[in-house]
């Protein structure tokens, strides 16, 4: 019974967003809990989308090597899928055969190499990400009455109503996550951390406000 007691207050703290909780000798306090999409935070931060471009210029080289490999390989499926039962052509289609299977160890090496380059500069990058964002949440909540944030990671500005989305929401809850389902307006404050983010990391008299880059969020689940 205790169990499920605290089972019971977690799911009222969830659903409608406070919850009352007094201790003996203190004063009745409503517990605030909000929500915040960490996939638009990593997406329109301003300083994640300058770390994903240059990862993409260091990877832009092997990429153009990869393409030119692809390109060799289709020329000769192509060719393979209209001769290869032909005897006269024999030789040819070994050749074409093992071509293929070069091409496909040429692209596994280059996705070697593609990892090797930027392995550790990504997580490096995901690290120091992962920490200013904690620390922006953390911050605003702290000044706006929030007692418990709930992160949850909606691709931002796409259908949130699509069976790959809810699948893969419907697989989180499968596995035991609690993803957030409804909360009420003013609960989200993506928007506002995402403002506070890019306020820090531009420079000086650049008003974050004017950027389209962050125009309100309405996540999956917001209700007014």
């Amino acid at each position: 019974m205790l169990l499920w007691g605290v089972l019971a207050t977690a799911l009222i703290v969830g659903a409608g967003g406070t919850a009352r909780a007094q201790l003996p000798g203190q004063a009745q306090q409503a517990t605030k809990v909000g929500v915040v999409n960490i996939g638009v935070l990593f997406t329109k931060y301003e300083k994640a989308t300058i770390f994903k471009k240059e990862l993409e210029g260091e990877l832009m080289p092997l990429k153009a090597d990869a393409e030119k490999i692809k390109d060799n390989m289709k020329k000769h499926q192509d060719w393979l899928e209209v001769n290869v039962k032909k005897p006269s052509e024999a030789v040819q289609v070994e050749k074409s055969q093992k071509a293929l299977r070069d091409g496909q160890r040429m692209l596994e090496d280059l996705d070697a190499s593609a990892r090797k380059l930027i392995g550790k500069k990504q997580e490096t990058q995901l690290i120091q990400l992962y920490r200013e964002i904690h620390n922006a949440v953390t911050t605003y909540a702290q000044q706006n009455g929030f007692h418990m944030i709930l992160a949850y990671g909606d691709p931002p500005d796409q259908d949130q109503f699509t069976f790959q989305n809810i699948n893969r929401k419907m697989g989180g809850m499968d596995i035991g996550a609690a993803v957030p389902y409804y909360w009420q307006g003013g609960l989200d404050i993506s928007n506002e951390v995402l403002v506070r983010l890019n306020a820090s990391y531009r420079p000086s008299g650049i008003s974050t406000l004017s950027q389209p880059n962050n125009l309100p969020v309405q996540p999956a689940g917001f209700k007014k």
